[in-house]
C-alpha cells in the first residue's frame, strides 16, 4: 500500500508543491485512467493513453517522455515486467531526471532490482537539504523498505524542523518512526519519542493526528498524560475524538501491562 500511495502521488500529481509542475501537461483524456491497487496494470493504461506501446521497447521509450508522471509509470512497468533488462535504462533515466520526486521513484525501482546505484541515489536524496522535505522523507521510506537505516537522521531533521504549509513532510516522517525506533539506542529512542510528543502541538491538524496515532502504534504508555492534555485542548472535533480514542487504547495497554 505504501508503494501505491507514493506512485499515486507521482502519477496523479497530488503533491501540492512545485513537484506538480507537469500536471498541466497531462492529457485531458488521460484523467479518466484510474490508479488502483494493481499499479503496474494502471501504469500500463497510462502508458497506452499517451500513445506508447507497452512492449519492452515502447516502455523504455516512455522513460524519455517530457511528462514526469509518465516516466514514473514507465520505470515501474519496466522493473516489474522485464527486471533482467530494466536496470540500465532506468539508471540512465534516473541520472538525468530533473523532477525530485520522480527521481526518487526511479531510484526505488532500481534499488528493488538490487542495483546499488538506486540505493546510493536514495541515500543522496534523503540527505539533500535542497530537496523538499517530503521528497527526503519518501527516499527515507524506500530505504526503510530495504531495511536500511541510512536515512533515519534525515527523518529526525524533518521532525525537528517547523512544519512548512507548502511541504507536507512532517506527518509522513512521523509515520516512519515505528519502522526504525526499535533499532535505536535507549537515549535516541527517548529523543524520538519527545519529538513525536512535541508534534501533538503542531499547527498542522494532520501532523497532530498522526503524532497521536504514532504514539499508539509505539505503545508508549508514558505518553498518556501528554496525549490527554493534547486532546483536552484540541479545537478540531474530529482530531479531538481520535486523540481521545487513542488515549483509551493506551490506557487499555497500560492496564494489560500492569496485570502482567
Amino acid at each position: 500500500m505504501k508503494q501505491i500511495a507514493a506512485l499515486i502521488l507521482i502519477v496523479g500529481g497530488l503533491c501540492g508543491s512545485s513537484m506538480c509542475q507537469y500536471s498541466a501537461a497531462w492529457p485531458q483524456q488521460c484523467d479518466s485512467v484510474l490508479m488502483d491497487s494493481d499499479m503496474v496494470a494502471s501504469c500500463e493504461r497510462v502508458i497506452q493513453c499517451h500513445h506508447f506501446r507497452t512492449s519492452e521497447q515502447g516502455v523504455i521509450a516512455a522513460l524519455d517522455s517530457d511528462k514526469a508522471q509518465l516516466r514514473a509509470c514507465a520505470s515501474l512497468v519496466l522493473s516489474d515486467r522485464w527486471p533482467k533488462d530494466a536496470a540500465s535504462p532506468i539508471e540512465a533515466a534516473m541520472l538525468k531526471e530533473s523532477d525530485q520526486l520522480t527521481r526518487v521513484g526511479l531510484a526505488w525501482d532500481l534499488a528493488r532490482l538490487g542495483d546499488n546505484a538506486g540505493r546510493e541515489m536514495l541515500v543522496s536524496e534523503c540527505h539533500s537539504v535542497s530537496e523538499w522535505g517530503s521528497t527526503r522523507v519518501q527516499a527515507a521510506r524506500w530505504m526503510s523498505e530495504l531495511h536500511d537505516d541510512s536515512c533515519v537522521d534525515s527523518v529526525l531533521d524533518v521532525l525537528q524542523a517547523d512544519s512548512d504549509p507548502q511541504d507536507d513532510a512532517k506527518y509522513p516522517a512521523l509515520d516512519l518512526v515505528p519502522s526504525f525506533i526499535g533499532r535505536l539506542t535507549a537515549q535516541d529512542s527517548r529523543r524520538v519519542l519527545a519529538l513525536v510528543e512535541k508534534a501533538l502541538d503542531d499547527p498542522s491538524g494532520i501532523v497532530r493526528l498522526t503524532a497521536s496515532q504514532t504514539l499508539v502504534r509505539l505503545g508508549d504508555i508514558s505518553a498518556i498524560p501528554r496525549l490527554q492534555a493534547a486532546a483536552a485542548k484540541e479545537q478540531e472535533e474530529t482530531i479531538r475524538s481520535s486523540m481521545s480514542s487513542d488515549v483509551k487504547d493506551l490506557e487499555k495497554l497500560a492496564a494489560k501491562t500492569t496485570k502482567q
